[in-house]
């Protein structure tokens, strides 16, 4: 039932804060810094898609390292704290448990007036009722689709624009180690030549 209000409020419209799909393979760590200045609200939450059975741990780190929010072999969960100190708090999603399935993760964090807005949220979807709870689950569900699709032709440009730059660059590699040895080769030649012919003189 958790997992299920904690994805209604991902999917939400009108959310504050931007919700983020992305995928941690297995066995990595994926880390992400949240600015937030002095004494201000922070909430988030998250949630690994499509795969229930799949857990994963998520912490959060204050600027000085103080670990602030830990959760342990869940697959979703949310946070609140207020910034003790100005700086970068960074959010880590472990997906160390496992060696052979990556975790595709929607998350959502929000500081300040967002964040206030973002925890009203999480109170209302306490209380939705059944169906309510499975509509905006669904709906959740086509909007990570949704993102994942993006995610995945984001990387498939970034994958393709490295092949075809690693290409560009094994051609002109290829086409200067032929300038060189054809100029070797040309060295070569007229070296030879002179060194018989001088031969021949002597």
């Amino acid at each position: 039932m958790r997992r299920a209000l904690v994805a209604a409020l991902l999917a939400a419209r009108g959310a504050p804060g931007a919700t983020f799909t992305f995928t941690v393979s297995a066995g990595g760590i994926e880390c992400f810094d949240e600015q937030a200045p002095l004494k201000e609200k922070v909430a988030g939450v998250w949630s690994v898609l499509h795969d229930v059975s799949l857990d994963i741990d998520v912490k959060v780190v204050s600027p000085k390292g103080d670990v602030i929010y830990d959760a342990e072999a869940e697959s979703s969960g949310s946070f609140e704290f207020t910034s003790r100190e100005e700086g970068a708090y960074q959010v880590c999603y472990s997906n160390e448990r496992t060696r052979t399935r990556p975790a595709a993760i929607s998350a959502k964090v929000a500081v300040g007036e967002p964040e206030r807005k973002l925890v009203d949220e999480i109170a209302q979807a306490e209380h939705l009722s059944p169906l309510e709870t499975r509509i905006k689950a669904l709906e959740h569900s086509m909007n990570s689709i949704t993102d994942l699709q993006k995610y995945m032709r984001g990387r498939e440009k970034t994958h393709r624009d490295t092949t075809e730059s690693t290409k560009r660059r094994v051609l002109w590699w290829s086409a200067f180690e032929s300038v060189v040895l054809v100029s070797m080769s040309i060295w070569q030649v007229v070296y030879l030549r002179k060194f018989f012919e001088v031969k021949r003189i002597v």
